[in-house]
Protein backbone atom coordinates (compact mmCIF):
# COMPACT_ATOMS: atom_id res chain seq x y z
CA UNK A 1 0.00 0.00 0.00
CA UNK A 2 2.04 3.12 -1.17
CA UNK A 3 1.47 6.45 -0.16
CA UNK A 4 -1.53 5.95 1.92
CA UNK A 5 -2.65 9.15 4.08
CA UNK A 6 -5.37 9.47 7.07
CA UNK A 7 -8.33 11.32 5.86
CA UNK A 8 -8.81 12.97 8.80
CA UNK A 9 -5.32 14.72 8.44
CA UNK A 10 -5.94 15.46 4.09
CA UNK A 11 -9.60 16.92 5.16
CA UNK A 12 -9.45 19.41 7.68
CA UNK A 13 -13.06 20.07 8.41
CA UNK A 14 -13.03 23.41 7.78
CA UNK A 15 -14.82 23.57 4.20
CA UNK A 16 -11.23 23.98 2.19
CA UNK A 17 -10.48 21.47 -0.51
CA UNK A 18 -8.34 18.20 0.56
CA UNK A 19 -4.76 19.51 0.83
CA UNK A 20 -1.81 16.48 1.22
CA UNK A 21 1.17 19.22 1.13
CA UNK A 22 1.66 18.85 5.03
CA UNK A 23 0.96 15.25 5.37
CA UNK A 24 3.86 12.52 5.44
CA UNK A 25 2.45 9.65 3.33
CA UNK A 26 2.78 6.31 4.99
CA UNK A 27 3.75 3.02 2.83
CA UNK A 28 2.73 -0.22 4.06
CA UNK A 29 4.44 -3.47 2.82
CA UNK A 30 3.89 -6.58 4.29
CA UNK A 31 4.79 -10.40 2.70
CA UNK A 32 1.70 -12.29 2.13
CA UNK A 33 2.87 -15.08 4.38
CA UNK A 34 3.61 -12.95 6.98
CA UNK A 35 0.51 -13.03 9.86
CA UNK A 36 2.12 -9.98 12.20
CA UNK A 37 3.77 -6.69 11.47
CA UNK A 38 5.33 -4.68 14.59
CA UNK A 39 5.61 -0.99 14.62
CA UNK A 40 7.81 0.47 16.29
CA UNK A 41 9.74 3.77 17.14
CA UNK A 42 9.89 6.74 19.59
CA UNK A 43 7.38 9.30 21.07
CA UNK A 44 5.29 11.35 18.71
CA UNK A 45 6.78 9.16 15.85
CA UNK A 46 3.69 8.48 14.08
CA UNK A 47 2.76 4.92 15.51
CA UNK A 48 -0.65 5.64 16.57
CA UNK A 49 -1.44 7.69 13.27
CA UNK A 50 -0.23 4.69 11.48
CA UNK A 51 -2.11 2.26 12.63
CA UNK A 52 -5.56 4.55 12.23
CA UNK A 53 -4.35 4.92 9.12
CA UNK A 54 -3.78 1.11 8.29
CA UNK A 55 -7.30 0.24 9.95
CA UNK A 56 -9.36 3.03 8.16
CA UNK A 57 -8.18 2.15 5.23
CA UNK A 58 -9.45 -1.56 5.27
CA UNK A 59 -12.62 -0.07 7.08
CA UNK A 60 -12.91 2.08 3.78
CA UNK A 61 -12.40 -0.11 1.33
CA UNK A 62 -14.52 -2.66 2.67
CA UNK A 63 -17.85 -0.48 2.26
CA UNK A 64 -16.83 0.37 -0.99
CA UNK A 65 -14.95 3.97 -0.38
CA UNK A 66 -11.52 5.35 -2.10
CA UNK A 67 -9.00 4.85 -0.03
CA UNK A 68 -7.24 7.84 0.70
CA UNK A 69 -3.46 7.25 -1.01
CA UNK A 70 -1.05 9.09 -3.65
CA UNK A 71 -0.35 5.64 -4.93
CA UNK A 72 1.24 5.95 -8.72
CA UNK A 73 2.26 9.49 -7.94
CA UNK A 74 5.65 9.22 -6.57
CA UNK A 75 7.46 12.16 -7.45
CA UNK A 76 5.05 12.89 -10.62
CA UNK A 77 1.85 14.69 -8.97
CA UNK A 78 0.47 14.97 -12.54
CA UNK A 79 0.03 11.84 -13.42
CA UNK A 80 -3.08 9.94 -12.40
CA UNK A 81 -3.27 7.67 -9.65
CA UNK A 82 -2.88 3.81 -9.68
CA UNK A 83 -5.43 2.00 -7.84
CA UNK A 84 -4.29 0.21 -4.31
CA UNK A 85 -5.27 -3.54 -3.82
CA UNK A 86 -6.59 -3.88 -0.04
CA UNK A 87 -6.45 -7.48 1.40
CA UNK A 88 -10.36 -8.25 2.95
CA UNK A 89 -10.50 -8.71 6.51
CA UNK A 90 -13.74 -9.31 7.97
CA UNK A 91 -13.10 -7.88 11.09
CA UNK A 92 -10.62 -4.79 12.08
CA UNK A 93 -10.13 -4.52 15.54
CA UNK A 94 -7.49 -2.56 17.50
CA UNK A 95 -6.34 -1.39 20.93
CA UNK A 96 -4.78 2.23 20.83
CA UNK A 97 -4.41 4.24 23.70
CA UNK A 98 -4.37 4.54 27.30
CA UNK A 99 -7.07 3.46 29.64
CA UNK A 100 -6.30 3.08 33.20
CA UNK A 101 -8.97 1.98 35.61
CA UNK A 102 -8.28 3.27 39.08
CA UNK A 103 -12.41 2.07 39.72
CA UNK A 104 -11.67 -1.51 38.60
CA UNK A 105 -8.11 -1.36 39.97
CA UNK A 106 -6.64 -1.46 36.65
CA UNK A 107 -3.27 -0.35 35.58
CA UNK A 108 -2.53 0.77 32.44
CA UNK A 109 -0.88 -2.30 31.84
CA UNK A 110 -3.88 -4.82 32.66
CA UNK A 111 -6.23 -2.99 31.21
CA UNK A 112 -4.51 -3.63 27.56
CA UNK A 113 -4.62 -6.87 28.68
CA UNK A 114 -7.82 -7.46 28.98
CA UNK A 115 -8.94 -5.07 26.28
CA UNK A 116 -6.15 -7.66 23.91
CA UNK A 117 -7.65 -11.02 25.33
CA UNK A 118 -11.74 -9.70 24.55
CA UNK A 119 -10.23 -8.81 20.94
CA UNK A 120 -8.38 -11.92 20.53
CA UNK A 121 -12.13 -14.27 21.41
CA UNK A 122 -13.40 -12.38 18.52
CA UNK A 123 -10.78 -12.21 15.65
CA UNK A 124 -10.46 -15.21 12.78
CA UNK A 125 -7.42 -15.83 10.16
CA UNK A 126 -8.55 -13.24 8.12
CA UNK A 127 -8.92 -10.63 10.77
CA UNK A 128 -6.69 -7.20 10.72
CA UNK A 129 -5.26 -6.68 14.64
Amino acid sequence: LDQMYHPMLVWKGDGAAPNISNVVPQDYVMDVSKRVAVITGPNTGGKTVALKTLGLAALMARAGLWVVSGAGRRGDSTSAPTPIRMPYFDKVMADIGDDQSIVQSLSTFSAHVARVQAILQQVTRNSLV
